[in-house]
């Protein structure tokens, strides 16, 4: 069973990305905002001090084998193809990136809700 929490987080990830919080600059004109890194979903997005990934809700989601990496929730597999945050980020569009993320987004969201009402 996910955490509730992990839930709540996907949820308000959903409303973040459908409202464009994407489109947004973020922190600085010199670069775009980045998916789930810029979020309120992440830990350090708005925090003075930095707060270690494997405090974050969505750590338990990255593969065992990329927990150690510097962004591990752009690590992610979010299709069959095994793309990431950070592949899509490295090989395409941000607009191909969204068109990946938000049906993974619902999708997770979609498995949560459904392994959580059964009994």
């Amino acid at each position: 069973m996910a955490s509730p929490s992990l839930l709540v987080a996907l949820k308000e990830e959903l409303v973040f990305f459908e409202a464009g919080g994407y489109g947004h600059k973020f922190r600085s004109s010199w670069r775009p905002t980045l998916v789930v890194r810029d979020s309120p979903t992440c830990l350090n997005s708005r925090s003075a001090s930095t707060r270690p990934c494997p405090d974050c809700v969505l750590f338990p989601l990255v593969p065992e084998d990329k927990k150690h990496w510097l962004m591990p929730c752009h690590q992610v597999p979010l299709n069959a193809a095994g793309e990431t945050i950070s592949s899509l980020y490295a090989t395409t569009s941000q607009e191909k990136l969204d068109e990946v993320f938000r049906p993974w987004l619902r999708a997770t969201i979609q498995k949560i809700e459904e392994r959580e009402a059964t009994p």
